[in-house]
């Protein structure tokens, strides 16, 4: 069952870009599942980012304008959704 529901389980080449925000400090989902599904991602040669941010736990508990969250959100989707005019 674990592997059904695994983004892992599910990967293949055609996958749009990715971007992955991990608390280091997560005490729910170990920051290493990140890292593996970056590892995976990059295999495949799928477009992808891994911030893992310093301090932060799950679902961060912190602003995202702190550690350049939003930033990092923001560029991630201008260089992807963004259609020049």
């Amino acid at each position: 069952m674990y592997r059904q529901f695994s983004p892992l389980s599910h990967l293949n080449k055609n996958d749009p870009p990715v971007l992955i925000i991990h608390g280091q400090d997560d005490t729910i989902v170990e920051v290493q599942h990140s890292r593996v599904l970056s590892e995976a991602l990059a295999k495949l040669e799928i477009e992808h980012e891994l911030e893992i941010i310093q301090g932060a736990g799950h679902g961060f508990g912190i602003e995202l304008a702190e550690n350049n969250i939003l930033a990092t959100l923001l560029s991630f989707l201008k260089r992807h959704l963004h259609t020049p005019q």
